[in-house]
């Protein structure tokens, strides 16, 4: 890969007390699957678009769509809800958490306009035929599983808010990822 290229997807983040609710549901279930890989709580967040390689006056040009796409976002609330797996709990290669309707709707058309927006920009987009599906990763297999989910123990649904936009810079490294902020882009509260 060259030298000058940067990896960096944009990415929801979520509050201190959201992010442990996920730990209380990442703890409950890992005595059940340690061969998991199961996230590190600081790097949870829902991905909105993965970039492989982008130039510096790319990453400039997302970081310009972003500001234009986050400018008039208001933040808004969205429920946690029940485990999810892909690509089927016979073959389950990841195990995700999923998001209400309402905000999936909301997270999809932002997913939307970030699109339309480097795609007019003329940066690519990775497999654009893929629909964006919000979910949060919690666990990733080497090898597919199988999976009954009556296995796991299903969180409480838990309500927080999404309070800023943010595009992050991804090293990889042995030892995993490291997500750097490049922007973050706060919405404005709903008074």
């Amino acid at each position: 890969m060259d030298n000058n290229v940067i990896r960096c997807f944009v990415a929801f983040d979520f509050p201190t007390e959201a992010k442990e609710h996920i730990r209380s549901v990442i703890e409950s279930n890992q005595k059940r699957f340690p061969h998991a890989r199961w996230v590190s709580i600081n790097r949870i967040h829902i991905t909105l678009q993965f970039f492989p390689a982008l130039s510096a006056s790319q990453v400039n040009q997302v970081r310009m769509v972003l500001q234009e796409i986050a400018l008039p976002l208001n933040a808004f609330g969205f429920t946690l809800q029940q485990l999810g797996a892909f690509s089927s709990w016979k073959k389950v290669r990841v195990l995700w958490i999923g998001v209400d309707d309402h905000s999936s709707k909301m997270m999809k058309k932002i997913a939307f306009l970030l699109k339309k927006g480097c795609s007019t920009g003329g940066i690519e987009i990775e497999d654009e035929t893929h629909e964006f599906s919000p979910h949060i990763t919690l666990a990733r297999f080497k090898n597919p599983t199988a999976i009954q989910p009556e296995q796991l123990i299903q969180p409480s649904f838990y309500t927080t808010q999404i309070r800023q936009l943010s595009f992050y810079q991804s090293t990889l490294t042995p030892q995993g990822p490291i997500y750097t902020p490049l922007d973050i882009f706060t919405l404005k509260e709903v008074k």
